[in-house]
């Protein structure tokens, strides 16, 4: 099975003007986060890419976007990406919405996330907000 690209994150210091800028750009959508200070970028319908922009947390000011790789086994990957020369990047979480998920850095210094299988329960999460913002 392939380890297919599941979510981006996008990172600056005014989320809310960065949320406007693709929305008005592209179209997308930006249905508001659980975190008041991010929102979503909806990319196309539910279950279609789905991105977020939210404000520096690693305490890097850089703008960056980070893409996130589904794998089956998290810890697995990370010891192969550790092998073949790239590091993890801070520990594993867990979100609240869904998957167990960690950062990586490849060898030139790239940081990319890690997402364990389980997107349904982040399917779950995007359909409930759906539900919510048609007043049903």
């Amino acid at each position: 099975m392939s380890n297919p690209i599941v979510h981006f994150s996008v990172v600056g210091q005014d989320p809310d003007a960065l949320a406007r800028f693709y929305t008005e750009t592209f179209g997308w959508g930006s249905p508001r986060h659980p975190d008041p200070a991010s929102s979503f970028l909806q990319t196309g319908e539910a279950g279609d890419l789905t991105g977020v922009v939210k404000p520096d947390e690693l305490g890097d000011p850089t703008p960056r976007v980070t893409m996130w790789i589904e794998v089956d086994d998290l810890d697995a990957a990370l010891r192969r990406i550790e092998a073949l020369g790239g590091r993890a990047v801070g520990a594993t979480a867990v979100l609240s919405q869904g998957p167990r998920v960690a950062r990586f850095a490849d060898p030139e210094g790239n940081v990319m996330g890690l997402a364990e299988r389980g997107r349904e329960k982040f399917a779950e999460f995007q359909e409930q907000e759906a539900r919510r913002r048609a007043g049903r």
